[in-house]
């Protein structure tokens, strides 16, 4: 999709960028309209955005043979659109097994188990999420999806991925993860609080018509871990592989300091 040079296709991009800086109070609409430079910057600039989502998985994919070797034993939890492109790209030349936790209560280990099983150079493997301990000692790598990385190399991923890099850590088990430029946030752990404390229904484990006494049970369900930098060893990203130190100074690139703290 390309923005082109109409006043009224722009206007209508315009109308929902402009409130949020209204209410940051970082710009006004002059009284004449917006001039033909100003324009022309905000297309080019919202063109580029859309051209780097456009192209940005084929960078991470081109990294997976790098990654994943021959007969070796991957592990990951749930489902993520980016980990299976990435483990597909892989097995264009490579053969290797993948064992996937199911993560409970949504089950969608399930749905990247289907999609993995129907390519023949992946042996899939389906396993609850009870047996993430046991299992890490026969895996080679781990490799994870984040929703976020942070500024010190942390990720806030999905719940349940925690137990992943704790047990990886444990086994001595490198941990990949993989993610795209714009996840990047300039942002710590400590700033995410709204994020990291998400809750989410317990009917998915609990029925409401379960037989309990309601009054002495209480059931906490989080909808998001936070990964420490020190259980994640690697980043592949679009544009190339960092460490988790090395994000922070990815920031320079992609923000300004005073866009830091909105």
């Amino acid at each position: 999709m390309k923005i082109t040079s109409s006043t009224e296709t722009l206007n209508a991009y315009l109308v929902i960028i402009y409130p949020v800086f209204n209410n940051l109070k970082y710009c006004f609409v002059p009284s004449g309209g917006f001039s033909s430079e100003f324009m022309k910057s905000v297309m080019s600039a919202v063109n580029e955005l859309y051209d780097e989502i456009d192209n940005v998985y084929q960078p991470i994919c081109e990294q997976a043979q790098d990654h994943i070797h021959h007969d070796e034993c991957i592990l990951t939890m749930g489902y993520s659109g980016l980990v299976e492109k990435f483990l597909k790209a892989a097995a264009k030349k490579r053969r290797f097994q993948v064992i996937i936790a199911e993560s409970a209560p949504s089950l969608d280990g399930h749905k990247l188990a289907i999609a993995l099983s129907k390519i023949s150079n992946i042996s899939v493997t389906l396993i609850p999420d009870s047996n993430i301990y046991a299992i890490t000692a026969r895996v080679n790598k781990v490799v994870i999806s984040p929703i976020s990385v942070m500024a010190d190399g942390g990720a806030i991923c999905a719940s349940g991925h925690l137990m992943v890099a704790v047990a990886a850590k444990e086994y001595k088990v490198p941990v990949i993860g993989v993610t795209t430029a714009f996840m990047l946030t300039p942002l710590f752990s400590h700033n995410q609080q709204n994020v990291l404390n998400q809750l989410l229904s317990p009917m998915g484990v609990i029925p409401y018509d379960a037989p309990l006494d309601l009054d002495k049970v209480e059931v906490t369900i989080p909808a998001y871990d936070f990964v420490p930098p020190d259980m994640c060893n690697l980043y592949v990203t679009n544009n190339g592989s960092h460490l988790p130190s090395y994000m922070y100074r990815l920031l320079g690139e992609y923000y300004h300091p005073n866009d830091h703290e909105l």
